[in-house]
């Protein structure tokens, strides 16, 4: 989040916005190196002293810090960018499995915030895109779980309440395999209305397409809606779209394009005249989890400390 650039978003500097919020994000990329540095430090050592119980939290911020840098060198046309998502996302798959043990076998509620609620939504939409169906569901029931029950509100803040109640929407939309109906299209979706109630219109969704990303932008600039003079206080609770990675890589609509074409059959594009959606981080094609050192010892962490108990290939009942 940056205060000091108060350029509230409009039509009319589309790609200025765009070169501010990518400018902060190059910027930054020293900090991202030593956020990662240190979170993959606390997963090792977590990992060797067999802490399950932090298990969770620890992969979200490695991934999150993770997609900091990957973004960046994506940006930069670094492939291995990419290379890097493919294996955070292999080990924040078994992160949220290793939690959800740990979850259950401290018979904890889902009313409690994991405190990585943000790094589940990137993943979920990842997981869709990767054709993983497991992570995808298994993702989308913890997530509907925690916001069933309070959780997830807990830990997301008042501020995004809107993205929360869309989100759901998506997610219920996944489960229960049936496209949001017209008649949950509430007003506390707000901004994101526009994206379900279209959907299975090409031509209005394209247009709403492009006003949610003015939309989306405005929120990564600190203003609450594209109507707002000022920025949010400094004391208010952050957008989720003030995540440096996340004001460029919407993985919101990467969830909102699969579980449309899996829900109806037709297809849906994300092509439409924004600077937002012509970079190089729309280009999903390929992508899928990619296991490497660090995800086969959560693996191996899991089998151990949970030992009979441990089943990581069966899926979370739903609380509702």
């Amino acid at each position: 989040m940056n205060f000091r650039n108060k350029l509230r978003p409009t039509a009319d500097n589309r790609k200025e916005v765009v070169n501010i919020l990518i400018d902060q994000l190059l910027s930054s990329s020293n900090s991202f190196e030593k956020a990662y540095d240190s979170s993959y430090k606390s997963l090792l050592k977590d990992i060797d002293e067999a802490k399950a119980g932090g298990i969770g939290p620890r992969a979200g911020f490695l991934f999150t810090d993770g997609l900091n840098i990957a973004t960046t060198k994506i940006l930069n046309k670094d492939a291995s960018g990419w290379m890097l998502i493919q294996s955070l996302s292999a080990t924040m798959n078994w992160g949220i499995i290793i939690d959800e043990h740990h979850r259950q076998d401290k018979e904890i509620g889902f009313d409690t915030s994991t405190g990585f609620e943000y790094a589940q939504i990137f993943f979920h939409g990842l997981a869709l895109s990767s054709g993983n169906n497991f992570a995808a569901e298994f993702s989308a029931r913890m997530l509907a779980n925690y916001m069933y029950s309070g959780g997830f509100s807990e830990g997301i803040g008042d501020a995004n309440n809107d993205f929360a109640h869309f989100y759901w929407r998506l997610i219920i939309a996944q489960l229960h395999n049936e496209w949001v109906p017209k008649a949950k299209l509430t007003d506390d979706i707000g901004d994101f209305r526009p994206l379900l109630e279209f959907a299975d219109s090409p031509d209005l969704f394209e247009k709403a397409l492009v006003e949610y990303c003015d939309f989306r932008m405005a929120r990564s600039m600190l203003y609450d809606n594209l109507a707002a003079k000022k920025q949010r206080k400094a004391s208010d609770g952050a957008y989720i779209f003030e995540a440096p990675f996340f004001s460029l890589f919407p993985t919101e609509l990467f969830a909102l394009k699969a579980i449309y074409e899996k829900t109806t059959g037709n297809h849906l594009s994300l092509e439409a005249d924004h600077p937002l959606l012509k970079s190089q981080l729309m280009k999903l094609e390929g992508y899928e989890f990619n296991e490497d050192k660090t995800s086969v010892q959560l693996e191996k962490l899991g089998e151990k400390y949970f030992s009979g108990k441990w089943s990581p290939s069966a899926l979370t009942p739903l609380v509702f």
